[in-house]
């Protein structure tokens, strides 16, 4: 009992922190005229960045003079850093596919180039939506600020959600972060591919939730996303959510449609040391109209 109480209120630390833009839940409308990520694989940009690393201490003059070209290139050009990122999320030739003989604790181990997409059981699908399901059947208070939301329609379980919410409590586990944007870091997977930190909707894009090809016919499309630390069921977490108002309001949208969800134990928790937090959970939802 005691063991469970002191986890809800780790847990309650993470989720209520609101005043942090970081750890806010996210909740947007899509630019649905953006492209998808690029389709460079985390491996390759991996090995680039290695040859460029070679290459910068064998031949700094040739490096400086690239370098100049480029530059030279951008003081032609009006491109914003923005729209060179844009340029950057282009549709998925070949989408990062789910290998079914990992699971996502094993999975949350590997190094960045060995980056693979677990495996999550139709059990734990089920769990997971009907936990969440559940609790959007019925209408609530979601607290100050908030007030009062009416029930809102059962979501369905979304892949390309599950593994932009996979990835990111990848990058949060091994970076040691616990917040929105991705940590910038060799782990932040998509934000190695765009030279930034990640934040939610890179991810998504990354995940090919919005490819083309999956938005025929789409006028509007919305993300969402929470996050919790430290809770150790499904059960918990919802209620965790449901107790912190904008993470309540979240997942109550009932403009979303679907979501993607995972949860991963930490390989480096300590018990008791106060910093590390043992499970992370990342609900993504979505909705294409």
């Amino acid at each position: 009992m005691n063991k469970n109480i002191s986890t809800i209120l780790l847990s309650t630390i993470f989720l209520i922190s609101c005043g942090d833009n970081n750890t806010t839940p996210v909740n947007q409308i899509i630019d649905i005229n953006k492209t998808q990520i690029d389709t460079k694989s985390n491996i390759e940009i991996l090995k680039e960045q290695n040859i460029t690393k070679i290459n910068t201490i064998t031949n700094t003059q040739e490096d400086n003079k690239t370098t100049n070209n480029i530059d030279t290139g951008v003081n032609k050009d009006t491109t914003t850093k923005q729209e060179i990122n844009d340029t950057k999320l282009q549709d998925n030739s070949e989408e990062l596919e789910v290998d079914n003989s990992i699971s996502q604790d094993e999975a949350v181990k590997l190094s960045p180039s060995n980056y693979k997409i677990p495996f999550i059981s139709s059990a734990d699908k089920i769990k997971y939506l009907d936990a969440i399901n559940e609790a959007r059947a019925e209408a609530r208070d979601c607290g100050e600020g908030v007030g009062f939301v009416a029930a809102a329609d059962p979501l369905v379980w979304n892949d390309d959600l599950f593994k932009a919410s996979f990835e990111h409590n990848y990058d949060m586990v091994n970076s040691v972060i616990f917040g929105h944007n991705g940590s910038g870091s060799i782990f932040d997977i998509t934000g190695t591919k765009l030279s930034k930190e990640s934040n939610t909707e890179d991810r998504i894009r990354n995940s090919s939730y919005l490819d083309a090809n999956k938005m025929v016919g789409v006028v509007e499309a919305g993300i969402g996303e929470n996050l919790a630390g430290g809770y150790e069921t499904i059960e918990e977490a919802v209620q965790g959510w449901i107790d912190s108002p904008l993470h309540c309001k979240n997942l109550m949208d009932s403009s979303f449609k679907e979501m993607g969800i995972s949860k991963v134990k930490n390989p480096n928790f300590i018990k008791k040391d106060g910093k590390t937090i043992e499970y992370y959970w990342t609900n993504v939802f979505g909705y294409k109209n």
